[in-house]
């Protein structure tokens, strides 16, 4: 017997909407790896296939982010406020240079796992890990030392202006923008090798979030509780 689907006045079984979820997780995947440039001549009303288009926006003090960011370090553990705040400063620095949110927290969480003071060993700095020059050369007016990277706020904003740079200039290839951020121009074969594996973690990410989202609006359609987020 077929499935009943949401707004049909019958409740989703759990089958339907785990096979959903499933594939609200592939297709996010798709859109996070897959190519992102728009064909030559794009139909009417088509949307691109990239990151930067939104696609299940989160809403200010956005639950989904709530509970994604309660699992990393002790900082944002402690307390909601702190992380309400992070994800409102993230949300704004990705709308100011149209990104979807949930790219920006994805490769955040990537790169620092939330962390503001982190210092790799190449001495890139806070959230985004960027370089004191990378963020000097894309923001000038925001970064003038190397300290001013531990600014979550400043750091998100940075981050998202050079990855709203990558992508411009790879012509919206998030793969392509996704290793460049991570490895930089001209980089050698073994970084180039962990870049592939960088993309596909910021991916998985991504596609994470997404299907934390698409849990929640079934979830609510059918009344039912939102399912816990696997471990």
């Amino acid at each position: 017997m077929n499935d009943p689907v949401p707004g049909s006045g019958r409740r989703p079984s759990r089958g339907y909407l785990q096979r959903l979820a499933v594939g609200m997780t592939v297709l996010a995947a798709a859109l996070a790896v897959g190519p992102a440039r728009p064909p030559a001549h794009p139909p009417a009303c088509s949307t691109p296939q990239t990151l930067s288009a939104p696609m299940l926006l989160p809403a200010p003090d956005d639950p989904v982010y709530e509970r994604f960011l309660s699992k990393f370090p002790a900082a944002l553990r402690v307390g909601t406020d702190r992380r309400r705040a992070l994800a409102r400063e993230a949300m704004t620095a990705a709308g100011r240079h149209g990104l979807d949110p949930d790219l920006l927290v994805a490769l955040v969480s990537v790169e620092s796992g939330f962390n503001s003071r982190a210092v790799s060993r190449r001495g890139a700095r806070g959230l985004g890990q960027l370089l004191f020059s990378t963020a000097r050369a894309a923001a000038p007016d925001r970064v003038r030392r190397p300290a001013d990277l531990y600014d979550p706020g400043r750091n998100l904003e940075v981050t998202a202006e050079v990855l709203r740079g990558l992508l411009d200039s790879t012509g919206g290839d998030v793969r392509a923008a996704l290793r460049v951020y991570y490895a930089g121009r001209g980089a050698p074969r073994a970084l180039r090798r962990d870049g592939a594996r960088y993309v596909a973690r910021v991916a998985t990410t991504y596609a994470y979030l997404k299907t934390l989202r698409m849990q929640g609006l079934l979830t609510a359609r059918a009344g039912s509780p939102t399912p816990r987020p696997p471990a």
